[in-house]
Parts: C-alpha cells; structure tokens; sequence
C-alpha cells in the first residue's frame, strides 16, 4: 500500500491520479513520461560517467532513426505525455538529433532535452 503523504506529491496532477487509481483496480495502464538515450557518443571524457568507465573501449552506438520514429508513435497512442530526451552522451551527436527532436515535439505535450550544451552544431 502507498503511503498516503509521499503519494501525494508524485500523484498530484490529475491526470497521473487518474492513471494510479485505473492501476488499483487491475487495469492496464502506461507512464506519462518516456526517457530515450539517443547515443552514447559523448564530446567529454568525465570520471563520473558510467559511459567513461571503459575510457580505452568506450562505445559509440546510436538508436536508428527509423526505429524511433515508430517509437514515438506507438508511445504518444498510448497516452505518454512527455518525451525526455537524455542518455550515456550528447543527444546532440546524433546524425539525426533535430530531426528526432521535431518529430516528437510533434506527438508529445512536452520535451525535455538534457544536454551538455558543449557541443557545436551546424546551422
């Protein structure tokens, strides 16, 4: 059972109220919010990053770009509200990093964009 006083504060909007009391009745329901890792290319070497632990055989993989798209679209159907972009590097290094942005700046009520705003993007 939830606690009533710490459920409170993340289930003060409406709509996730809603969603929590649809869940205590067995019914099948979908977050609000989905994060996306992009790439795990970074432009920064930082200690901290799980993604610099291996300096020597660091990974430079990236979702495609197809695939999504489609995940944007299944996603935002199923009522997912807000689509946050972040991940183990620079959203930005993708190839495709303002095409995503876009398309999902047209399926979800809100983006969100973590980034280390270090990286120089062409016009």
């Amino acid at each position: 059972m939830l606690d009533k006083k710490k459920s409170n504060q993340f289930f003060s909007n409406e709509l996730a109220l809603a969603r929590l009391k649809q869940y205590s009745i067995g019914r099948r329901i979908y977050p609000l919010d989905i994060v996306v890792h992009l790439t795990t290319r970074c432009n920064h070497d930082c200690n901290f990053c799980y993604n610099s632990v291996n300096r020597g055989n660091r990974l430079n993989l990236e979702l495609d770009t197809s695939f999504l798209m489609n995940l944007f679209k299944e996603t935002s159907q199923l009522g997912i509200q807000n689509m946050i972009i972040s991940g183990g590097g620079e959203p930005f290094m993708h190839k495709d990093a303002l095409q995503i942005i876009n398309s999902a700046s047209t399926q979800f009520k809100n983006i969100f964009v973590y980034t280390n705003l270090d990286y120089r993007l062409k016009p």
